[in-house]
């Protein structure tokens, strides 16, 4: 299956079938919407253990889901629980009814997409890469100077620092007000679902190509009237042309084209893009985006020179992504050393960026590799 190329569309990279994962079928269609302009289906499939999976497809005629088994899939939740509505209810019926599974599918198909019906443990997710840049993000050096050394964890109970001899490396960036974050792909939510409920005082901003996808949200369980969440249909590189430079503490970048050798949109791989992006940054701010390294692909590794280019080299990070060997996550930090502060919880960042075990990239193995231009790239993606 080949979704049409945009950049700006996400994509799981470990495909799957749909119809069949994990031997559990899919029990039913609960979002189902074609964007003409674009020629993309966006499906929302539930199998029997209440997890959701977004498909892209170019396919108009299917009906059931069983038609969509050579789907890839580009994410998928677990929803936990069905929770009340504001009526007590429980998705139509009364609290503490024990529903059958057929009530539970009249439910849903009574209203698919409610926050009700599918409550999400934002934790709770299978994609190792999305681990890994969360962290990126979460965790910040806490100076840029000492890059060349080899961390290790130290002792100190209910923290995380990293450190070189004496000196903290990295820290947990602060909790302040008035934080700004951007996502570049909407996928299944995952990532500002994580956000918004581990990072409760910055404003999300997430820029998604495909209108279907963001009407999609609700039925991953995001709450899209959260006033602390802003989605914007729209390619993603315009959408950061058009933010205020300085304004984003940090930029991850999960957008994904499939029929791409490298699997990453031709507009968000060039010293340009880079170079804005690195703009767009506040002090101390991180770019973070995970890329597909199988091989070391000749492409793949013009991409990173690309960034190399435009971000000063002790200012840029490897991480690994747990179970995918196939992927790392690159980490590029702004000019400036960002705030930080030990003293609130992310347990989850913390042991994510411990199994990432990031370290500083050595740039200097790339320069041999011509940096991407926007000359030089297709603007068919």
């Amino acid at each position: 299956m080949s979704v049409p190329s945009h950049g700006g569309i996400t994509v799981f990279l470990m495909s799957m079938l749909c119809a069949t994962v994990g031997g559990h079928a899919c029990s039913q269609i609960v979002f189902d919407q074609i964007d003409a302009d674009l020629g993309i289906r966006t499906t929302v499939l539930e199998d029997d253990r209440h997890r959701r999976y977004l498909v892209l497809t170019d396919k108009p005629n299917e009906t059931a889901c069983t038609d969509f088994i050579d789907g890839e899939c580009q994410g998928e939740v677990i929803c936990e629980g069905r929770g009340e509505q504001g009526d007590g209810t429980v998705g139509g019926f009364m609290r503490g009814t024990v529903l059958s599974n057929k009530q539970i599918a009249k439910s849903i198909s009574a209203d698919p997409c409610s926050l009700s019906m599918c409550q999400v443990n934002p934790s709770n997710f299978g994609m190792p890469y999305v681990r890994t840049m969360l962290a990126s993000l979460a965790l910040v050096p806490h100076s840029h100077g000492s890059s060349r050394a080899k961390f290790q964890a130290t002792g100190h109970s209910g923290s995380l620092e990293m450190t070189i001899g004496s000196a903290p490396a990295w820290q947990l960036r602060a909790q302040n007000q008035g934080a700004q974050l951007l996502v570049i792909g909407l996928g299944s939510s995952t990532m500002p679902l994580w956000l918004r409920k581990h990072m409760p005082h910055a404003t999300v901003h997430v820029a998604e190509l495909v209108p279907a996808v963001v009407s999609a949200a609700a039925c991953f369980g995001l709450d899209t009237s959260d006033p602390m969440l802003h989605l914007h249909t729209g390619d993603g590189r315009t959408f950061l042309q058009n933010s205020v430079d300085g304004q984003y503490d940090g930029i991850l970048v999960d957008a994904f084209d499939p029929d791409s050798e490298s699997e990453y949109p031709s507009r968000m791989r060039t010293i340009e893009f880079f170079s804005l992006a690195k703009r767009k940054l506040a002090p101390g701010g991180v770019l973070s985006l995970n890329l597909w390294i199988e091989g070391e692909l000749e492409l793949s590794r013009r991409i990173r020179k690309s960034l190399y280019s435009a971000f000063d080299g002790d200012q840029i990070w490897l991480g690994r992504t747990p179970e995918m060997k196939a992927q790392e996550v690159v980490a590029a930090f702004s000019d400036g050393v960002a705030r930080s502060d030990n003293s609130h919880k992310l347990a989850d960042a913390k042991e994510w960026f411990t199994s990432a075990e990031f370290s500083p990239a050595n740039v200097h193995t790339l320069q041999s590799e011509k940096p991407l231009r926007d000359a030089g790239v297709s603007r068919a993606h």
